[in-house]
């Protein structure tokens, strides 16, 4: 429905109505961390933003392009999350630090999700500009974050996601590859 609507107004309207349900726990969720940072360490916390993600990427499939509007009011938090997330895996690994292992695994799983939603949404995308333009600088900190994490840290889906980029975005990314590869 939301994805035959021709009118682009329409469809905003139809996809916010979509996402209303999941918007409110990932604002929920948000307004918890924001509180307490901790939070996002309590395994159903976790949970949560792990059913928001699966349900946001279902939509970036369904919807394609008209995802966008959505995408650009969580993408921010979501690669805050995807860094803290990252971060703490790779402090457990490095350390040899006790960790709760449901925690861990639900962590390793949220960070892919996240990065399997944005390759979901460039998959899908109609202007390369706009992700070259609007997402690129962001996503570049990914790189960062994936060369600053122990090897054994890293999730290959990082470069999953940059793959599924230069593929989609062809020679408008050849100026970019070297800080890739970097």
């Amino acid at each position: 429905m939301v994805s035959e609507e021709k009118d682009s107004q329409k469809r905003e309207i139809l996809l916010e109505n979509l996402m209303q349900y999941t918007q409110e726990s990932w604002n929920e969720v948000l307004s918890l961390a924001n509180k307490d940072a901790s939070s996002l360490q309590d395994y159903e916390v976790i949970r949560t933003i792990g059913f928001v993600i699966k349900a946001n990427e279902r939509v970036a499939y369904a919807l394609g392009h008209p995802y966008y509007t959505h995408l650009c009011k969580i993408f921010l938090e979501l690669l805050q999350v995807y860094k803290l997330y990252s971060k703490n895996i790779s402090y457990v690994i490095s350390n040899n630090a006790k960790y709760d292992v449901s925690i861990f695994k639900a962590t390793k799983t949220v960070r892919r999700e996240i990065l399997n939603l944005i390759a979901t949404f460039i998959k899908n995308v109609e202007d390369p500009d706009m992700i070259i333009n609007d997402f690129l600088p962001k996503l570049s900190e990914l790189i960062t974050d994936y060369n600053d994490n122990v090897p054994s840290a890293r999730d290959p889906e990082v470069l999953l996601l940059f793959a599924t980029l230069i593929k989609k975005m062809e020679e408008k990314m050849n100026q970019h590859i070297p800080d890739i590869l970097s």
